[in-house]
């Protein structure tokens, strides 16, 4: 005899609960990917803390020698006054002593220049980072 099919439509146990593996797992993946942003965050912002002290210690630096630059032409505009005043050997002086502070005030615009160029270097940098 053929066998009589199965009418049984009651509800089957697996079906009814609650799937309690998978929001485990969805929340331990989500704890751990915002622990890594935290982190990541953390670094990154002393990073950025790192590379503002040293803006700021090279900006006093640049800053100190701007002003060296800016005494030295104060001293090349007295001798310039002094040289146009003087005559004969105390004008030969303030010429060569002018003429060398001028050579220093030179080397100190270049020294100056390249500190700038680094300064500016390290800001875009931060810039970046910000």
């Amino acid at each position: 005899m053929a066998e009589e099919p199965n009418l049984d439509l009651s509800e089957s146990d697996d079906g009814g609960r609650f799937p309690w593996l998978i929001l485990v797992v969805i929340i331990a993946v989500t704890a751990a990917a915002g622990t890594w942003l935290m982190k990541t965050k953390a670094k990154s912002d002393s990073i950025t803390a790192a590379l503002q002290q040293e803006v700021t210690i090279e900006r006093d630096a640049l800053d100190k020698e701007r002003d060296k630059v800016f005494d030295i032409t104060r001293e090349l505009d007295a001798l310039r006054a002094q040289i146009s005043g003087a005559g004969g050997e105390a004008k030969a002086k303030a010429v060569a002593q002018y003429n060398a502070l001028a050579a220093e005030q030179r080397a100190q615009r270049v020294k100056v220049k390249e500190m700038a160029d680094k300064y500016n270097e390290k800001v875009a940098k931060l810039h970046e980072l910000q």
